[in-house]
């Protein structure tokens, strides 16, 4: 693709608001989750398998319609201690469960039929639980917890938004970028109190499962393995201009 077609990609794209949600989804959703599925830094190879789960966090830069997909990550456990982390682009062009072709920022333009939308993508393991936050739920979030440390620096909302946007308006460029984000916060570790959500509301916050109860059996279950997690992104891929001038992948596979 030439660097013309990559403009246009930045007009429709805008600002890279990219993984709103990533805050939620590694402080608070993944110490519940690799705590239940792995058992902690004790775990024994006695204890009884769980069930695999799958948690699907999807970004938006407003919940107002039209709603732009910023970020999509999917966080998948096996049941037997294992973890892998997958960032998805939002310009992936898929083949919807119907078989009806969709780009996936399209696909799940509405944050509040977002989850019923999810099974419809083949790429996304099923079933799963969804939580999608907004650019202002992100940011409150950001901020009550201190910030994220990046390069030795703690970036607060605005700031990480700012980070965020030096992918520019190359996708694989913006997921790199995220993935930074991701993996500083994994490195963090604790699980954030009842306070930074507090406020939150489904203007700004939507999950399948309650936020409260995410808190609840994050507390509860301890601190996650952090050399647990494989991370990947969705990299391999091949840039297509769409037909009005925005830039979708194509999956090499």
């Amino acid at each position: 693709m030439d660097h013309d077609a990559v403009e246009l990609s930045d007009q429709k794209t805008g600002s890279r608001i990219i993984p709103f949600l990533l805050v939620i989804a590694v402080c608070l959703v993944t110490g519940l989750a690799l705590g239940s599925w792995t058992g902690g830094k004790t775990a024994s190879p006695a204890e009884p398998k769980q069930a695999p789960l799958n948690l699907v966090y999807l970004g938006y830069d407003s919940f107002r319609t039209p709603a732009e997909l910023s970020s999509v990550w999917v966080l998948m456990l096996d049941g037997n201690g294992g973890a892998e982390f997958r960032g998805i682009s939002p310009a992936l062009i898929i083949t919807t469960a119907v078989g009806h072709p969709a780009v996936l920022r399209d696909f799940l333009s509405d944050p509040f039929g977002a989850s019923a939308r999810i099974p419809q993508i083949p790429c996304i393991p099923q079933p799963a639980i969804v939580v999608a936050i907004d650019r202002d739920g992100f940011s409150t979030v950001v901020n009550r917890t201190g910030g994220v440390q990046i390069d030795g620096n703690y970036l607060r909302g605005d700031d990480l938004v700012a980070f965020l946007s030096q992918g520019g308006p190359d996708p694989i460029a913006g997921l790199r970028q995220e993935l930074r984000v991701v993996k500083s916060m994994f490195a963090a570790g604790p699980c954030p109190s009842e306070s930074s959500l507090a406020g939150l509301d489904p203007e700004h916050l939507l999950s399948t499962l309650a936020p409260d109860a995410l808190v609840a059996e994050c507390r509860k279950r301890g601190p996650y393995l952090q050399g647990s997690v494989i991370f990947r992104i969705m990299d391999d891929a091949i840039p297509w201009q769409l037909p009005d001038g925005s830039i979708g992948l194509l999956p090499a596979e």
